[in-house]
């Protein structure tokens, strides 16, 4: 079965890995192909190849121009950014409620997407994470059905869940995340000092350690969408301080704790 994904971002190279690791044909879009874009699918599924057992006949064909998709399937994987969403979907060559649109947003409702879309919400990274959060369109389709038969019959938990924005596990964590912030802001506190009182409480990893993992950029956008549904959620300005100083976490192999030091 043929699965178009749009975008290749983080997450989007790795669905596109996992999808083609998995057996389907996918076509990757995104509207800038580079030898990265090529490369980190590659690593992507190298990573999956150690946890899933690769089905014959996967391939990824890696499209620059999105009038070549054909309909199929489409897992939308853009930039948390609602006005781009919408674009590029508006720009598909085909109607996407024909064979089923998923978003795989988590921080914002399926419908502010498409009225057609459900979600299903990967986590990163997709190796070390089989989970996934969906929330199903309003008129799933049979070829949106094998999917997600298929997903948890390679040993995902797909865990159905509410629309809301953050859905449940980024709700969870991003509020934890605004409130490590608050912490370090208001209070003075360390990361360390954070991490040293969370960690025997049953965090093993450090908190702010997910910025980096999500990117500082994507972090603010999800606190930005959580805060619109929600005003408790707390933006620090460090997040801020570190966009201006080009600090992005992993993508660009920097610190966001380097800004909380200085």
């Amino acid at each position: 079965m043929l699965i178009n994904v749009v975008g290749l971002g983080v997450m989007g190279t790795q669905v596109a890995a996992l999808l083609s690791t998995l057996g389907f044909r996918v076509a990757a879009w995104n509207r800038r192909l580079d030898a990265d874009k090529r490369d980190h699918c590659v690593r992507a599924q190298r990573l999956l190849a150690r946890k899933f057992s690769p089905v014959d006949g996967g391939t990824i064909e890696f499209v620059d121009d999105i009038v070549r998709l054909a309909p199929a399937p489409t897992i939308e994987t853009l930039i948390e950014d609602l006005a781009i969403k919408r674009k590029v979907l508006q720009s598909l060559p085909y109607d996407p409620s024909l064979n089923g649109l998923y978003t795989n947003t988590s921080s914002y409702r399926p419908e502010e997407v498409s009225e057609i879309a459900g979600a299903l919400h990967f986590f990163n990274p997709v190796h070390a994470f089989a989970l996934i959060e969906h929330v199903p369109p309003p008129v799933p389709t049979d070829a949106q059905k094998a999917l997600i038969k298929s997903l948890s019959a390679n040993g995902f938990d797909v865990v159905e869940t509410h629309g809301n924005r953050g859905f449940v596990g980024n709700y969870l964590l991003f509020h934890e995340i605004a409130m490590a912030l608050k912490l370090v802001d208001k209070y003075g506190y360390s990361p360390e000092t954070i991490d040293r009182i969370m960690q025997p409480l049953g965090r093993a990893g450090g908190i702010l350690s997910v910025v980096d993992l999500v990117g500082v950029d994507v972090t603010k956008a999800i606190l930005q969408n959580l805060h619109a549904e929600d005003p408790t959620v707390y933006i620090s300005p460090l997040l801020d301080r570190a966009l201006a100083r080009g600090i992005l976490g992993r993508k660009n192999r920097t610190k966001f704790v380097n800004v909380l030091h200085g």
